[in-house]
């Protein structure tokens, strides 16, 4: 609880785990639904201090102690940060953003409102410096150039492959993201996955007759190749035209190696 949701490694001490492992006792979890309850047989109602505050803490107490710590805002912040824009948070920012979080009561809407349009988000400069999990390259893939899906297991056995097992994460931490999604074993199943899935924008859409020209190339290029100075490239570029010089520059632009960074 304190070091991986609220308040992160390194921001409290050892008195502070013994205090709140205290105040948790006689919370169990019941093996037959899977939900927890609460038996205060089992709990140590003593006096316990945390965080510098003494009192007959229980659960509730310890949470609510730890929300009033501004800490707690900016760690949830910076996870968020590090998800959707930059390998490494901008204090200044999170400070900032931490406090919009705060204001509204920890609700997570107004502050990713105020992170997804904030400059840093929309800055050249952190485009294509994260790396797509399993999930948002099978997925987001598929979703965004409307592609026949696999079958449900497939999909599955796909992102396990890639080292994202839905709904069973390595330990409670959960996945590590960017470069850990990236060895030699995965990177070539990324590639292969992609390499399938194109084949079906190349070709089994023109036979089925899909427009695909209904995608303007100018808007294609400015959503899959990265306009930042010294790492940009035109549009994908073919010696066709219409349809099928879209669907070619298309497959060039996924099967480049920086169509799988966000």
């Amino acid at each position: 609880m304190l070091e991986l949701f609220t308040l992160g490694e390194g921001h409290y001490d050892e008195a502070d785990v013994q205090a709140a492992a205290r105040a948790l006792s006689g919370w169990t979890l019941d093996p037959a639904s899977g939900t927890a309850r609460f038996d205060p047989r089992r709990h140590d109602d003593g006096v316990k201090v945390f965080r510098g505050r003494s009192g007959h803490w229980g659960l509730d107490g310890i949470l609510a102690i730890l929300l009033e710590q501004p800490r707690t805002a900016e760690f949830v912040v910076e996870k968020l940060w590090v998800e959707l824009i930059s390998p490494q948070p901008d204090p200044a920012q999170v400070s900032r953003l931490a406090g919009v979080f705060r204001e509204g009561g920890y609700a997570i809407r107004p502050v990713l409102r105020e992170l997804l349009s904030s400059d840093a988000f929309w800055a050249e400069a952190h485009r294509g410096t994260l790396i797509k999990s399993p999930v948002e390259l099978i997925v987001g893939t598929l979703r965004r150039f409307d592609l026949p899906a696999p079958p449900d297991r497939q999909l599955v056995q796909l992102g396990r492959q890639m080292g994202q097992d839905l709904l069973d994460p390595p330990d409670v931490k959960g996945w590590r993201g960017h470069m850990a999604w990236i060895d030699t074993d995965r990177l070539l199943l990324r590639e292969q996955f992609l390499r399938r899935v194109t084949r079906d924008l190349a070709d089994e859409s023109a036979r089925a007759g899909r427009d695909w020209a209904v995608l303007d190339p100018a808007v294609t290029a400015g959503l899959l190749w990265s306009a930042s100075e010294g790492a940009s490239l035109s549009a994908p570029s073919d010696e066709t035209t219409g349809e099928a010089g879209l669907r070619a520059g298309l497959v060039e632009a996924i099967l480049d190696p920086r169509y799988q960074l966000k």
